[in-house]
């Protein structure tokens, strides 16, 4: 996926090494329609999404003339999402509720609908939390597309109507590639009466030397309107392996900068990471305090899940 981006965006693209299929290249103009296109969202770009995932029976990203929008009495929006006791492989299953209130957006209702139905291929959980006085909702969704297979996590928090409110995004896995190159990265959480620690690490498996080594740690509190705000937040991250990149600033983090040019290299390299990232970059014992850290976050989590099981 990434070679069909730069495939579109770069035009020393050698299209030699082209291995692309029309199904890829209508899902990556998708991404780049929605990263890159900053006009309005209307009818004529949302049914170019629509007709690009069906392939073989529209021009990618054309609009189609069939089919029609409800009437206003007729239309439906997604509500909640409400917990239901159904038999899975846990006993514990989810349904969903559409109610008949109407959402005076067209559009919001048409996008809900779109994220919904694309949850329902992929395994789902709820579970309700209480940071402090306030009550919240993580849902927990696995995905499995193309080279990409994982599971995510989201916050959100429950007003007193049932409306959800998003509050926050955490990769708990994720593992892009092949097995001869992969981008690894793993995920945590606590939450205490204060608020929530999310836990993240990357790696790489075999010959990947493009794919980040490192770790974050992210420290959220609960306010007094029920709002999180970051509090704290670290970094270290090596964005690829050592040597690979001879002009890359990261070499600075392994051996002394001894020039004002070598420094401001470093320092560049820092400050990109720290954007990425929205952490503050550590060095040295406090990288390897913050590593071994996030280890035993995962390392927690995992025996958590197999004393579930």
């Amino acid at each position: 996926m990434r070679s069909l981006v730069r495939k579109k965006l770069d035009v020393t693209f050698d299209l030699e090494q082209d291995d692309s299929t029309h199904r890829r290249d209508t899902l990556v103009a998708i991404l780049i329609d929605c990263s890159i296109n900053r006009k309005p969202l209307d009818l004529l770009r949302l049914h170019g999404w629509h007709n690009a995932l069906f392939v073989g029976a529209y021009d990618v990203l054309n609009p189609i003339n069939i089919a029609s929008f409800r009437t206003v009495d007729e239309m439906f929006a997604i509500k909640f999402i409400l917990k239901n006791k159904l038999l899975d492989s846990k006993k514990e299953t989810f349904i969903i509720i559409i109610s008949n209130l109407i959402l005076g957006n067209l559009m919001k209702s048409v996008l809900i609908l779109v994220l919904l139905f694309t949850s329902l291929f992929a395994r789902s959980s709820v579970k309700d939390v209480t940071i402090g006085k306030f009550d919240f909702v993580i849902l927990t969704n696995s995905y499995d597309v193309y080279d990409s297979k994982g599971e995510w996590m989201k916050l959100y928090r429950e007003e007193r109507n049932k409306n959800l409110v998003f509050q926050l995004r955490l990769t708990l896995k994720d593992v892009t590639g092949n097995c001869s190159s992969k981008g690894l990265q793993d995920g945590a959480y606590e939450i205490d009466d204060k608020g929530i620690t999310l836990y993240s690490f990357w790696d790489r498996g075999g010959k990947a030397y493009l794919e980040p080594y490192g770790a974050r740690i992210q420290r959220y509190e609960i306010q007094e309107d029920a709002s999180l705000k970051l509090v704290a937040s670290m970094v270290y991250i090596e964005a690829t392996r050592k040597n690979k990149d001879e002009d890359s600033g990261m070499l600075y983090l392994f051996k002394e900068a001894k020039n004002e040019a070598q420094k401001e290299k470093l320092k560049d390299y820092v400050k990109e990471i720290e954007r990425v990232y929205k952490a503050k970059f550590v060095y040295e014992e406090d990288a390897k305090k913050l590593i071994k850290q996030v280890k035993e976050a995962l390392k927690k989590r995992l025996k958590s899940i197999w004393q579930k099981r």
